[in-house]
């Protein structure tokens, strides 16, 4: 099983990430070290580049550089990915400010079956790995056009073949949070013997701290050597941003009853 990251620079939570990989014996293979980042397109080519030397039933495990912290054993994630029986696993993405939820769903990156998948974090074989890329550059024609965001495009694809997806709703291998502070908002805990739990059950294998989350505390929790900086003003903000996302949401809920009511009347009769 090999695991894969892309980071041209140590940057964010990398350093912790790789600490994460020594404590769980994980040999993480950096790609792109020491070169100039140039969009999503070729990120993916330098990643198909290295999946294509592989065998094509190994399992690999992509996972981004700035924000993920391993929580398991290579053999404990191996062992629940085939207990599994996916093909490709991808992270649950989910905005817990309700306003950056709706737009993320609704302008951004769209839903498979529902769910907000998250591009960073993915487990698989080589060969469906590889069907995915090829597949993603197919549709969006990835070589003409160098903006394309490897979210979309993936949400994209799982829209067409669902079947050839697994969402991770239950957090079983990966658990993909944007919370900016207070673990309890993400429904995280951490115990004594610094197990992380997803709702008091759940143990997942990957922490993604997507959309620029703040995991600082849960790191700390982890026994990592961390120092949290400004700590009452992170407490403070994020119940200040839900707060406003949720009279927002409110907002335009209201709206759009108020449009669905409103809009027949305007509507021309026979």
């Amino acid at each position: 099983m090999k695991f894969v990251t892309v980071a041209t620079h140590s940057d964010g939570y990398f350093d912790f990430l790789q600490q994460s990989c020594e404590r769980h014996n994980i040999e993480l293979n950096v790609l792109g070290w020491g070169m100039k980042f140039q969009g999503w397109v070729w990120r993916l080519n330098i990643i198909k580049d290295y999946y294509n030397a592989l065998d094509p039933e190994e399992i690999v495990c992509f996972i981004d550089a700035y924000d993920v912290i391993i929580l398991q054993d290579a053999s404990e994630i191996e062992k629940t990915f085939k207990n599994m029986n996916a093909r490709i696993v991808i992270a649950q993405d989910v905005n817990i400010n309700p306003v950056k939820e709706i737009m993320a769903r609704f302008v951004y990156f769209g839903t498979c079956n529902n769910v907000r998948v998250n591009a960073g974090t993915y487990i698989g074989y080589v060969k469906d790995v590889l069907w995915m890329m090829n597949s993603i550059c197919i549709m969006n024609d990835c070589d003409n056009d160098t903006t394309l965001d490897d979210q979309k495009m993936i949400t994209d694809l799982c829209k067409h073949m669902p079947l050839r997806f697994t969402i991770d709703t239950d957090k079983d291998i990966f658990i993909c949070t944007s919370y900016k502070s207070y673990m309890e908002l993400a429904d995280i805990s951490v115990d004594k013997q610094k197990v992380l739990y997803y709702k008091m059950t759940a143990t997942p294998c990957i922490l993604h701290g997507a959309g620029g989350a703040h995991i600082n505390d849960i790191i700390k929790s982890l026994g990592y050597d961390i120092v949290i900086k400004d700590n009452k003003s992170n407490h403070s903000e994020p119940w200040y941003q839900l707060l406003l996302g949720m009279i927002s949401a409110i907002i335009i809920i209201v709206l759009g009853i108020c449009l669905y009511y409103i809009i027949p009347y305007f509507q021309p009769t026979n």
